[in-house]
C-alpha cells in the first residue's frame, strides 16, 4: 500500500486499516516467537506499514485543527 491510496482513504478507514494492520503485526510477533514465520522481514514491513497510516492520520488531524 503506498501513500496515495492511504491519501484517498477517509479517517475511518484509516482507522480501520490501522487496527488490522496492528493485529496482523502481533500475530507476526507470535509466529516469530514459535518459529512458524520464516519471512520475518514482513515484521518490519507490516511496523513501517502502520507508521504510514499513522502519519496519513496526524496529517488530517492537524489540518482539521488549523481550519478551526
Amino acid at each position: 500500500m503506498d501513500s496515495k491510496e492511504l491519501k484517498d482513504m477517509d479517517i475511518a478507514k484509516l482507522q480501520k486499516l490501522l487496527a488490522e494492520k496492528r493485529g496482523e503485526l502481533q500475530q507476526q510477533r507470535f509466529d516469530v516467537a514459535t518459529m512458524k514465520l520464516t519471512k520475518v522481514h514482513t515484521v518490519a514491513q507490516t511496523r513501517k506499514q502502520i507508521a504510514q497510516i499513522l502519519t496519513e492520520i496526524t496529517k488530517r488531524n492537524t489540518s482539521l485543527n488549523n481550519q478551526a
